[in-house]
């Protein structure tokens, strides 16, 4: 069973280990990978959201001052974007209090959708950055119109061979009998994504 982190993200163990395994030529090569898919979970209690966004901001400078092209999207960051950019956002705002719960769902799921609209706006920045590592947040902020493994699966069709690290609120678990899973919030969803690793498990 694959590694949660319930203690601080800031704490200088597990920050320097993220970082000496970002840093490593081995990592930046996209060794020693699970079905040559070069896609790493970073699981973590989502009780400690602020400090992972602290984190993950100290770790994109840190690389940053390294020369490492550093990506760092967060998930509802680009919805917003893509809502604003089909002038939907302020209609949606609107209408949210007056709809039931389950249409507005079934309206975000469809005017979000990965394969036609999230990926493809996350794959246009990709290619006008071209970055050496992708940083994917805002995963519980996005859920449940949006699900992680939904958006892993279409992303690994449009940029399979794009080093991607996704900091996600939950647990990542592999077991022989029910395989991998993401359990965003510790949620039993069944949202099974098998060509991952667990950042914090790999060798450098």
């Amino acid at each position: 069973m694959n590694r949660i982190i319930s203690e601080s993200i800031e704490s200088p163990e597990i920050f320097e280990r993220l970082l000496m395994i970002m840093l490593s030529e081995r990592f930046l090569s996209k060794k020693g990978l699970t079905n040559d898919l070069p896609y790493f979970i970073l699981p973590y209690d989502p009780r400690l959201e602020a400090e992972v966004t602290r984190a993950r901001d100290l770790l994109v400078r840190r690389l940053l001052t390294k020369s490492i092209d550093i990506l760092d999207l967060n998930i509802y960051d680009v919805c917003k974007s893509i809502l604003e950019a089909r002038g939907l956002w302020d209609r949606l705002l609107e209408k949210e209090a007056e709809i039931e719960k389950s249409q507005f769902l079934e309206t975000l799921n469809s005017v979000l959708d990965p394969k036609k609209y999230l990926v493809p706006a996350i794959v246009k920045q990709l290619e006008e950055c071209k970055p050496a590592v992708l940083l994917l947040s805002g995963i519980g902020e996005v859920f449940p119109y949006v699900r992680s493994h939904a958006l892993l699966t279409n992303l690994q069709s449009a940029a399979s061979n794009q080093l991607t690290v996704m900091f996600f609120p939950g647990e990542y678990t592999f077991t022989p009998e029910s395989g991998a899973t993401l359990d965003v919030f510790g949620l039993k969803q069944d949202d099974r994504f098998y060509r991952a690793i667990n950042i914090l498990q790999y060798e450098v």
